[in-house]
C-alpha cells in the first residue's frame, strides 16, 4: 500500500488512521514521499521536504505510532486496543476523512 498513490485505505485501526492523517498533512505542507514499507505489522513511511530537505519518518503499529523529524522523536501516540476498523478516504486536495467500517461480528442476530 503506497501512501502516494492510494485514494482509500481500509481495515485500519484508530492509531493507523491518526498516523496516516498526519502523513497526508505533511504531504500537504511540502513533504514528498521517499519510501514506505510494511514488515511484521510495522509500517514505516519516510518523507522529505522539497525545499528544506528535512526528513520525517512515521512508524505505525496497530495500537501506536511514532513520528521522527531528522531522526529525533517528536511525537508518540498510543491507543487502547479496539475491534473497530476504519476506512480512510483521501481526495485530490489531500483532505482526509475517516469512516467507521461495519463489521458483522458485533451485530445483533434476529431470529426469524
Amino acid at each position: 500500500m503506497k501512501i502516494s498513490d492510494s485514494s482509500e485505505f481500509t481495515n485500519l485501526t484508530i492509531a493507523q488512521v491518526e498516523a496516516l492523517s498526519q502523513c497526508f498533512d505533511f504531504l500537504h505542507n511540502g513533504y514528498l514521499p521517499v519510501m514506505d514499507w510494511n514488515i511484521n505489522g510495522i509500517w514505516v513511511i519516510r518523507l522529505r521536504h522539497k525545499a528544506n530537505g528535512h526528513t520525517i519518518a512515521v512508524h505505525i503499529k496497530e495500537s501506536c505510532y511514532t513520528i521522527y523529524k531528522d531522526a529525533k522523536r517528536v511525537k508518540y501516540a498510543a491507543f487502547n486496543a479496539s475491534p473497530k476498523r476504519y476506512m480512510l478516504a483521501v481526495n485530490s486536495d489531500m483532505k482526509v476523512r475517516a469512516h467507521l467500517m461495519r463489521s458483522g461480528a458485533d451485530e445483533r442476530l434476529v431470529s426469524g
